[in-house]
């Protein structure tokens, strides 16, 4: 037992049910974005297909749609590297006095 509360042993290590209860609700918190995201690129790709399916070429779709991504991506560096840390910083979990 620790200071946090009761601890259950791993192999090697010992994790505290605080940290446990964390790592179940960052899952919680991660599987919908994951699910939506995988959703969004499988509707992507399927939309992709059933145009190149009726006979519209997607070859200048899909070189503007490139250069258009690295514009937004060079104007938006900065936001992306302050998503970037916060993922971090939650990632790690807030600091903690002690």
């Amino acid at each position: 037992m620790d200071r946090i509360g009761e601890a259950t042993s791993q192999p090697g290590h010992v994790v505290s049910v605080k940290d446990t209860d964390r790592a179940e609700q960052r899952a919680k918190t991660v599987g919908p974005l994951l699910r939506s995201a995988s959703t969004a690129a499988i509707w992507v790709v399927a939309g992709i297909m059933m145009i190149e399916t009726l006979g519209f070429s997607i070859v200048p779709v899909i070189a503007s749609a490139g250069i258009l991504g690295l514009a937004i991506g060079f104007g938006a560096q900065s936001v992306v590297e302050d998503m970037l840390r916060w993922h971090l910083h939650a990632r790690r979990g807030p600091v903690r006095q002690g």
